[in-house]
């Protein structure tokens, strides 16, 4: 049985739960979309709102969707400019 991905010692399903409840709720001004994490052959295909990122790596991809639950509004426009 292979060991679940993990950044930082956290297992990614972990990541969510202990960002957002656990100190790190998103501000109330900040809209947060759904979010949906597909395994693929070579990463992942990470749905948000009506958007898609691919990711190679699981560690560069939970380190992003941090990032986006800290401050959902910023790096969506980081993410809209890069086209």
């Amino acid at each position: 049985m292979s060991q679940p991905t993990t950044c930082g010692g956290n297992t990614l399903a972990e990541l969510g739960p202990i960002n957002i409840h656990r100190g790190n709720p998103v501000p109330p001004d900040q809209e947060l979309y759904p979010v949906s994490i597909n395994k693929v052959l070579n990463g992942f295909v990470v749905n948000v709102g009506c958007k898609t990122v691919v990711f190679e790596d699981a560690n560069k991809m939970a380190k992003e969707l941090v990032r986006y639950y800290k401050n959902p509004n910023e790096v969506s426009k980081e993410y809209l400019k890069i086209k």
